[in-house]
This record gives C-alpha cells, sequence and structure tokens, in this order.
C-alpha cells in the first residue's frame, strides 16, 4: 500500500471545481451538521448537495471529492509506516521550516507509527535490544516562556553547566562529578560501554591547588546548550538475549518491550539542521496526572509490559539489571544510522557537565527574514578541501606533438582523449 497523500500533494491535482467544493464545504458546516441530526432524512446530505450542485456530473465529481479529502486522516490511521520511511522523513525535517515541521508532526499523531530499532548494546554487560516508538511530547518543559517566537514542546533547549570538584558538595543529578570530559566538547572524550561514570572518590582533604590543577580537563566556566527535537520514548527489550535472526524476529517482536523513562531526540544546530542522536531522561513528570471523571479505567498512557525485573526499574538506569545512571547518553552521531537491530551501539555518557532543567525554545528571525534556533549551536563545518576548484590541465604552449612511431601494421593501443581518464576502466565504472 503506498503512502497517502499529503494535503499538498491531494489540492495539487485539484481544479476550479474541486476548489470550489472545498469552499462550499467550509461555508456550509451548520447546514452539513443538521443532515446527521436525529430525525433528519437518510439522504439529507446528499440533497443538500444536490440543491448547490444540480448538475449529475458535479454531483459525481463531488463524491469523488469528498471520498480522498474528508478521509485522507482515516487513509493516514490505517497506513502503516515503515521504520526506514520515518528516519528518512526526519532527515528531510529542517526544523526552522514551519511547513515541514507541521508535516512531520502530523505524521507521527496521525499515522500508525512502526517501532523504530536502535540496535544492540551491552551495557555493563547486559546486552539488550533497545528500539524506540515515535513521539515529540513525552519531555515536558519546566521553564516555559512566551511569546510569538516560542515553539512548542516538541523542540527543548537544556543548559549544561561545567561541574564542580566533588570536595565542593555540590551535585549533578543522576550522573555524580567526574573529571572525564563533556561529548558536547568534540575536543574531549566521554564514558561508553565499558567505562564507569562513577569515579574513584576524591580524598576529601583540603587541597591548596587551584581547580584548574586539581582538574586540568575541567570544562570551561561558561554555560553550554544542548538544543534538541523529540523524535520518540527509548525501550529496551525485557526477555533474555537471542540472535536477531529472521526465525527469531517473532519472538523479540512480541517483547516484553520496557520503558525506561528516556525520550530519544536529536541535536539541532542554529539553522534547524539535526546532528547526533541522543537519549535523555525524563526527570521531571508531571507533578500532578490529569483525570477524567467519566473515565474509571486504568491509565490512557502507552500500555508497558513491567514483568519481572522491569518491576525493580530505577529512574536513570536504561536496563533494570544495569547499576549506571545517566541523564544523557549519545546513542549515534546521526539518525540514518538507526533502523537495525543488529546494529551495535553504545551509550556515550557525558560525565563533565550536569543539566539543568527543560526550557522552551525560540526561533528568531533577523532582519533579512532568515530563521535561527537561539542558543543552538552552528552547523558544522565542510571539510577544509570542501570547494576547492578542481586543477585545470595544462595550457597548450604551442610545442608540437610527439611523433608517432611509423605505422608497422599492428593495431595501435587508443589513447584516451585529453577529458577522458585512463583509469576509469580499471575500477569497471
Amino acid at each position: 500500500m503506498p503512502r497517502p497523500k499529503t494535503d499538498q500533494e491531494i489540492q495539487v491535482g485539484w481544479g476550479d471545481l474541486q476548489w470550489k467544493f472545498m469552499n462550499w464545504f467550509n461555508t456550509n458546516t451548520a447546514a452539513i451538521d443538521r443532515c446527521y441530526w436525529p430525525g433528519a432524512d437518510w439522504d439529507a446530505f446528499d440533497q443538500l448537495v444536490a440543491k448547490d450542485f444540480p448538475q449529475k456530473e458535479h454531483q459525481e465529481a463531488f463524491r469523488v471529492w469528498s471520498d480522498e479529502w474528508l478521509d485522507r486522516h482515516t487513509q493516514r490511521m490505517t497506513y502503516k509506516m515503515e521504520a526506514k520511511e520515518f528516519i528518512a522523513q526526519v532527515m528531510a525535517t529542517n526544523f526552522t521550516n514551519n511547513q515541514a515541521v507541521s508535516e512531520l508532526l502530523k505524521t507521527i499523531a496521525l499515522y500508525n507509527m512502526p517501532w523504530v530499532p536502535i540496535g544492540t548494546n551491552q551495557f555493563e554487560g547486559v546486552k539488550s535490544y533497545y528500539a524506540f516508538k515515535p513521539s515529540v511530547d513525552f519531555l515536558k518543559p519546566e521553564r516555559v516562556e512566551h511569546g510569538p517566537d516560542v515553539v512548542g514542546k516538541y523542540m527543548l533547549t537544556m543548559k549544561a553547566k561545567p561541574k564542580t570538584s566533588a570536595a565542593s558538595g555540590t551535585t549533578s543529578g543522576l550522573t555524580p562529578a567526574s573529571p572525564s570530559s563533556n561529548v558536547f566538547n568534540p575536543s574531549t572524550g566521554s564514558t561508553s560501554v565499558g567505562e564507569s561514570a562513577y569515579p574513584r572518590a576524591r580524598s576529601s582533604t583540603t587541597s591548596n591547588a587551584s581547580p584548574a590543577k586539581e582538574n586540568p580537563e575541567k570544562a570551561p566556566d561558561k554555560d553550554e546548550y544542548f538544543v534538541f527535537a523529540q523524535i520518540g520514548t527509548l525501550h529496551v527489550y525485557g526477555a533474555d538475549y537471542i540472535p536477531a535472526v529472521p526465525g527469531n524476529m517473532k519472538r523479540i517482536n512480541q517483547g516484553p518491550w520496557w520503558s525506561n523513562g528516556f525520550a530519544v531526540v536529536v541535536e539541532l544546530n542554529n539553522k534547524g539542521g539535526h546532528g547526533a542522536v541522543y537519549i535523555v531522561y525524563n526527570h521531571a513528570p508531571l507533578k500532578t496526572k490529569e483525570t477524567f471523571p467519566e473515565y474509571a479505567g486504568p491509565s490512557e498512557g502507552d500500555e508497558t509490559a513491567f514483568e519481572g525485573a522491569a518491576a525493580y526499574h530505577e529512574p536513570g538506569k536504561v536496563h533494570p539489571s544495569v547499576k549506571t545512571k545517566f541523564k544523557v547518553a549519545r546513542i549515534a552521531d546521526s539518525i540514518v544510522r538507526l533502523g537495525n537491530l543488529q546494529n551495535n551501539f553504545q551509550f556515550n555518557v557525558p560525565t563533565s557537565n550536569y543539566y539543568t532543567q527543560f526550557s522552551t525554545t525560540k526561533i528568531v528571525t533577523d532582519k533579512n527574514g532568515k530563521r535561527s534556533i537561539l542558543h543552538a549551536k552552528d552547523p558544522p563545518k565542510p571539510p577544509s578541501n570542501a570547494g576547492s576548484p578542481t586543477p585545470k590541465p595544462p595550457l597548450n604552449t604551442g610545442s608540437p606533438a610527439q611523433r608517432r612511431p611509423p605505422n608497422t601494421g599492428s593495431p595501435t593501443r587508443r589513447q584516451p582523449p585529453p577529458t577522458e581518464s585512463p583509469t576509469r576502466r580499471d575500477f569497471g565504472w
């Protein structure tokens, strides 16, 4: 089944008559509603259409138009999207473009979303599979600003502050202070599989050394910002590990799959492009739960199997059997690397910064009409050799061509023209 058309794709094929149907439908909503009231004729809507469009061919054209336009949301909800298709749409989305973001949000809200595989991980010796379910509102902003430049909660900002030494007594949320470096600074390292986010305890005795000497790798004392777009909620496979071969896929898909309190996000640059993929722990769940008096059943949230080890899950752990807790971890340098359970990945945990509350994000417009995301980083610079002009061939100085030997009857090997590379055939191009 092909993917249903977007609103724009449907409207591209419209003529004047279809736009007339659209305007008529929008201006007659009250009369259309009355067609479905109790006591109305069974064909009241057809009568209303026939009254304003008496020609039979126009009535038939209206039925064709209404089947496609009025049923478009139903068609989208019944369409099963593939993981690669979702990844491709995220890759094609510039987050400063309102139309592109709107299409992505509508896709997640209306379509039958797939599970998107992340891959296999063996964090602290616990081997398991990880995947995410597309979602854009799992994390909620704790600090909300107001104004025309503020965007929705699908895009959030966290402030990354340098940690102080352990002797100062300050804490850093889920991850203790460490002399390791921050993954948001590409010149430094991070904690990954096989390393512990918990460093050795430092001496509690007072030191006369300056902080810079005590910890030469300490991040600079300035705030950094982590701006990201939410794309899903992280889940971990809860049963014993089995190889992801075709014969086991049905069993793996059946789970159980456990939600562990992490969102899957993509970091954004100030031009709206996206880069690395991270998981961010939801350290600030809603304080009050929304209740509806007319609904007395179980929670309307995502159904999650909490059996066995999941009953002992602790906040900040990606799997109940691991010991390390953290708040932010990098899992891929691009979303294009996701989509296969057999991919091996790591949780690269930043250990030199602690992260403050979630806050809303602004997209500002300069005097030239260019939009940019506030506090987001600049896009990565292209390689130094990018854009360099292609070296030109040497000019013909007029020197005579080298004399060829006389033809002795044997075929001469064809010489490539100046525009043909003699090595292309060597690689079978």
